[in-house]
């Protein structure tokens, strides 16, 4: 198998690349009113999540409530550990398997 070397990229299509990204980098609102937005929402969906509950006949107390708006964010930054992990295994392994295919295939 023949491999091509890959065309330079023009000073046009540069540019306009790099306009694309000032243009979506511009789009994009600031972390602090995003994060201000995001905790509105979390309040919310909570706020439904705790009535939802109580519809159905279970309740917690404060305490309990506090308890778990602690653990929740251990259990989420255990699960992206866990998550990341496993994913940087799988694309350590995918690589091997690239790189012995190409010394094969030559």
């Amino acid at each position: 198998m023949v491999q091509e070397e890959p065309e330079e990229a023009s000073d046009d299509e540069l540019a306009a690349e790099e306009e694309g990204i000032a243009a979506a980098e511009a789009s994009t609102p600031d972390s602090a009113a995003r994060d201000a937005q995001d905790a509105v929402v979390i309040k919310g969906i909570r706020g439904q999540a705790i009535c939802s509950m109580q519809d159905q006949g279970i309740y917690i107390d404060p305490a309990e409530e506090k308890m778990a708006l602690q653990l929740f964010p251990c259990v989420s930054n255990l699960f992206v550990h866990i998550y990341s992990n496993h994913l940087n295994q799988f694309l350590e392994r995918l690589l091997a398997l690239h790189a012995v295919f190409m010394i094969v295939e030559h």
